[in-house]
């Protein structure tokens, strides 16, 4: 299984990184939305995990071009982010769960990962 992770905190993104590559996931860890179309395409990843604030695009919008090609259906999705108040739009969206950061430790967000593996 592979594990696409777009979070630009480089720090979270090392810490979720390790922890999935211990359980055997292969991972590969972006920090620009703009990049993750291409990154599908290039790495076909099985599972997202993506932040909502980032650099460049916000994560409400990649999850608006994921939809818009058809890829919500086909990868599933997980938002972990620290913006509560975007839950509510994030269920919208088909494949997709809603993780707060403050809420979740690594290890439990990768129990939750597990459980859709």
């Amino acid at each position: 299984m592979k594990v696409l992770i777009v979070e630009d905190d480089q720090f979270i993104a090392e810490i979720y990184k390790q922890k999935l590559e211990a359980e055997g996931l292969e991972v590969k860890v972006i920090k620009e939305g703009l990049r993750v179309l291409e990154e599908i395409k290039n790495f076909s990843p099985d599972i997202i995990l993506l932040d909502l604030l980032l650099p460049d695009i916000s994560g409400m919008e990649v999850l608006n071009r994921l939809k818009a090609e058809g890829i919500l259906e086909k990868i599933k999705v997980f938002v972990v982010s620290n913006l509560g108040t975007e839950q509510e739009k994030v269920q919208a969206f088909p494949n997709v769960d809603y993780f707060i950061k403050a809420e979740y430790t690594p290890s439990e967000l990768l129990k939750e990962i597990k459980k859709y593996l």
